[in-house]
């Protein structure tokens, strides 16, 4: 049996084996975002990624091609291969991607890279780490059995993507804000809810059919003022392209919604008077807020000026913006606003002490304990 756990605890996992130097296979279904996580881990930890697809290749690619050396045949090794010959400063992650669905003459090449750290006669530079990832065989996904020697010389672990987690690295890479209100207030629609859809389905719902629906959303918008008929129904065409109708539908409902509230431009400018909303509608509004403030903040620090946070038309829309939320969400939301707004992995935001109520929302918000005590702000 595999361990199973959500992609925010394996990231906290990984680096403890990576360190150990203990190979892991990562188990998930298709689109969980498991390439996406470990490049984020070996990333963190300061090593290098080696991205050795398995699916894509034969043994020999693996293993090498045979040569004459000195009247006597020898082999010519992948040039990617990390042999303890090769200047290798820094750790380095080889990512055997795609493992489960690699041939069984690959696997078994696999297996001495991890049981021996060698190819052949080839010993592996010490400072290589492993690990591998793959569908289960009930994703439908091409799946060969694995040699239980090789599976007995790993940690395995079954992982699926835990909406908080998705939420912030989608906020982080730019994941359109209709896309991120809707799953927010929809959590059951980021994955397919019975497995039995892999099988059943070429368009399911899964966190990477909706970062490509987001980046075609976020072409059928760019520029658009105002969201007419005709871009709703481009839109339920292209979101049902990826997750399936049903699942657009229900996205769709809550977009209609979403489309007749505040801008966020306008909020920032402070042309929207506050006024009180429905809980669904605060996770729209705090989505397009946080998202339109992001692309502002990056605009600065492309021009130069990294101390954003100064720059006097940004501390303007950010004093609008709190005193808008503080007026018109209720306390359980704007908790949650708050702590996005300045968690690392949300926004990471940094206060300007010369600003009157950043000050004050500053003062609540790191003063403030968990529970009641935190809604001083909201009263």
């Amino acid at each position: 049996m595999t361990v199973k756990t959500t992609m925010t605890n394996l990231k906290k996992l990984l680096p403890v084996y990576i360190k150990a130097n203990k190979p892991v296979m990562i188990w998930g279904g298709p689109g969980e975002g498991k390439s996406g996580l470990v490049r984020s881990v070996v990333e963190s930890v300061n090593a290098d990624l080696q991205d050795f697809r398995l699916l894509m290749r034969d043994a020999v690619d693996v293993h090498g091609l045979p040569m004459t050396e000195n009247g006597r045949m020898a082999w010519a090794y992948p040039k990617e291969m990390p042999l303890a010959t090769d200047n290798i400063e820094r750790l380095r992650v080889m990512f055997l991607d795609e493992l489960p669905a690699a041939a069984t003459a690959v696997q078994t090449v696999a297996y001495q890279m991890l049981h021996e750290r060698a190819i052949d006669d080839q010993p592996l530079h010490e400072n290589v780490r492993f690990i591998a990832a793959g569908n289960r065989e009930r994703d439908g996904a091409v799946s060969n059995r694995m040699p239980t020697p090789l599976a007995n010389r790993m940690a395995h672990f079954d992982v699926t993507a835990d909406l908080p987690s998705w939420l912030s690295w989608g906020h982080n890479a730019g994941v359109h804000p209709f896309i991120l209100a809707h799953l927010e207030n929809s959590p059951q629609d980021l994955r397919v809810a019975d497995e039995k859809e892999y099988l059943t389905q070429k368009a399911f719902r899964s966190p990477r059919s909706w970062e490509y629906a987001s980046d075609v959303v976020t072409e059928v918008l760019r520029g658009v003022e105002d969201v007419t008929d005709t871009h709703m129904d481009i839109i339920t065409d292209v979101v049902g392209s990826f997750v399936g109708e049903a699942t657009a539908a229900n996205f769709m409902g809550y977009i209609k919604v979403g489309s007749k509230l505040p801008k966020p431009n306008d909020i920032l400018s402070g042309k929207v008077s506050a006024k009180k909303f429905e809980l669904h509608e605060q996770f729209f509004i705090t989505c397009g807020l946080l998202a339109t403030l992001s692309e502002a903040r990056k605009s600065i620090e492309v021009g130069g000026n990294k101390n954003y946070q100064q720059d006097s038309k940004f501390t303007s829309s950010v004093d609008n913006m709190l005193s808008f939320a503080k007026e018109s969400f209720d306390a359980e939301a704007l908790a949650a606003f708050a702590n996005r707004f300045i968690g690392k992995d949300w926004y990471g935001f940094q206060f300007n002490n010369e600003s009157k109520i950043q000050k004050e929302f500053a003062r609540w918000l790191f003063s403030a304990q968990d529970g009641a005590a935190k809604l001083v702000f909201a009263s």
